[in-house]
């Protein structure tokens, strides 16, 4: 207990927090080296994509404020938190409100495509072979499929960077 009437309680467990700077970090050096033809931009994905899979086994056994079934609310009870806010009378939450469970959601779902995206880009049965975008050749599912098909992956992907950046 601190000295005001007010008890500190630790809300984000270590794993979250390392988890959470982890990823800030892994995905703005990503974004840093997207043009780099070096192997950081793809190792980097790499890690973002094991961070969010820690993070995804970590909401369902970690402690109570990290786990998803806390601050991941039903749609009817995050569109009543949405009408509290907008009248100015929304309740306060240890850890995240209804809206920022949302957007916890959102934001793992965004960089797990991302990082889905980018990995699909590397393989040579889907869009390519290992290698830079630049330098892709084209592999027998590319010529087998339709080339808008093909390159809405590649659009995906760089979609996906512009939303986040």
């Amino acid at each position: 207990m601190n000295g005001d009437a007010h008890p500190t309680v630790k809300v984000w467990d270590a794993f979250v927090r390392i988890a959470h700077w982890s990823l800030v970090i892994a995905v703005t050096a990503a974004w840093l080296t997207r043009h780099s033809d070096s192997p950081w931009h793809e190792w980097l994905g790499y890690a973002a994509l094991t961070i969010i899979l820690l993070r995804l086994i970590w909401g369902f056994a970690g402690s109570p404020y990290t786990r998803f079934t806390d601050f991941v609310r039903r749609p009817s009870a995050t569109l009543g938190y949405t009408k509290a806010v907008i009248s100015h009378r929304e309740p306060r939450y240890l850890g995240h409100n209804p809206l920022g469970g949302w957007m916890i959601v959102a934001l793992i779902t965004a960089v797990a495509l991302l990082g889905l995206t980018g990995w699909l880009g590397t393989t040579d049965t889907y869009w390519g072979s290992r290698g830079s975008p630049r330098r892709m050749k084209p592999s027998p599912m590319y010529s087998s499929s339709s080339s808008s098909c093909t390159s809405r992956g590649w659009c995906s992907h760089r979609f996906g960077i512009a939303k986040i950046s």
